[in-house]
């Protein structure tokens, strides 16, 4: 079950006599939020659209409503018995339909049995996980600051290069929660330090990945799957400024982002393959189709390193802009479309953004190659080179496999 489920921003009650149609229009990006059962099921049958959505904006409103007492909390109870209630709908939507209305397709059937037979169960100790609403789950590597309707991220973990640890996934996917959740933030901003934007996953959670040391996701700490999961699912637009280094999942966050910055000093480079392992965040899907094959196969496969002259010719930036202006170009950014008219905004990126539904696919098939790559004799022999500071012999690693 997905840690967070309450994310897409659905149009208040108030507002659906004049905008009915955003019921039907923001269903898409609510897809991947759901069981792939209950997606295809809502997907395949229209008509139960109005009911699904009307009952996830209560439960946006119950939130918000939390929220103005300092706090909203997310229970695993009430997550799982809203599920279940979707679903009921969607069954009552369904049965019987009357002799005009259209017939209903095998897929949409087959799915509604699927969805039905699932375990019903709740059970009364359930955990529950509370978060702050404004800043997000404090973390000292992490600072989440406002300027009016802008949210500014900046990663700090200056003695690491701003490589990322379970906290800081955490830090960041709850305030990306919280701008999708809050009226008053229009756009984020991602800042780094100056010299490091991020040096990607921090590498001690990787080599210990590969012992079979996993940890488990919880409040407060959490892998980056689940920041690479909620990118796709952010509703409002992303910025990023880039000084100096970005490395791993410091360029592919990139890709989600609307506008990207970089500085002269600026570097990119995606080490997957040096690490026996795949790229990830979709880049497989959306590093071809923003920056042409070859381009994505230079930065991606063979782990050429960018210069942001490099990127900026590639479409992986937008601009380059000296490193004593860039936080402020990244901003006066912000603020321009913090002043727009929000809903048009919101409606505006989703068009642009399209159908997210091959993006998480793509996300699936890169995590799975990751799992089954990440204990390879391959892998392991390059976590150990890394951290003994030595060339990996891969060769040796593939032999001492046979």
């Amino acid at each position: 079950m997905p840690t967070h489920f309450f994310h897409a921003e659905v149009p208040g009650q108030d507002s659906l006599p004049r905008r009915a149609y955003h019921r039907q229009r923001d269903l898409p990006r609510l897809l991947p939020l759901w069981p792939a059962e209950l997606a295809g099921l809502i997907h395949d049958c229209p008509t139960t659209q109005s009911r699904v959505v009307a009952r996830l904006q209560a439960a946006l409103r119950a939130e918000r409503q939390r929220g103005r007492s300092g706090h909203w909390s997310y229970d695993l109870n009430r997550h799982i018995a809203l599920r279940r209630a979707y679903i009921a709908e969607a069954a009552a939507a369904l049965r019987p339909a009357p002799r005009s209305a259209p017939a209903r397709s095998p897929a949409c059937q087959q799915a509604l049995r699927r969805s039905l037979s699932a375990p019903t169960t709740i059970k009364p100790d359930a955990p529950t996980m509370t978060v702050a609403a404004s800043p997000a789950r404090p973390s000292t590597d992490i600072q989440i600051t406002r300027d009016g309707g802008v949210q500014v991220i900046r990663f700090q973990r200056a003695d690491k290069k701003n490589a990322f640890t379970r906290a800081m996934y955490a830090a960041i996917v709850d305030a990306l929660d919280h701008a999708d959740m809050s009226d008053d933030i229009a756009t984020t901003v991602f800042l780094g330090l100056p010299g490091a934007f991020s040096a990607g996953n921090d590498m001690s959670d990787f080599a210990a990945r590969a012992k079979g040391h996993i940890e488990p996701d919880r409040p407060g700490s959490v892998s980056a799957q689940v920041l690479i999961r909620k990118l796709p699912q952010t509703t409002k637009p992303v910025i990023a400024a880039v000084d100096g280094l970005a490395i791993g999942v410091g360029v592919t966050i990139l890709l989600h982002c609307d506008l990207v910055y970089a500085s002269p000093n600026a570097s990119f480079s995606t080490p997957f393959l040096n690490l026996g392992l795949v790229p990830e965040a979709a880049s497989s899907l959306i590093g071809p189709q923003r920056l042409s094959y070859v381009r994505a196969f230079e930065l991606l496969v063979l782990g050429e390193k960018w210069s942001a002259d490099q990127a900026l010719a590639a479409g992986l930036v937008n601009a380059v802009v000296p490193s004593a202006d860039i936080e402020a170009r990244a901003l006066a950014a912000a603020r321009a479309l913090a002043a727009k008219p929000r809903e048009a905004l919101i409606t505006a990126r989703r068009l642009l953004k399209g159908d997210q539904r091959p993006i998480v696919a793509m996300m699936d098939a890169e995590t799975d190659a990751y799992k089954r790559l990440l204990p390879s004799a391959e892998a392991r022999e390059a976590f150990a080179a890394f951290l003994d500071k030595r060339k990996p012999d891969f060769a040796k690693a593939r032999q001492a496999k046979r």
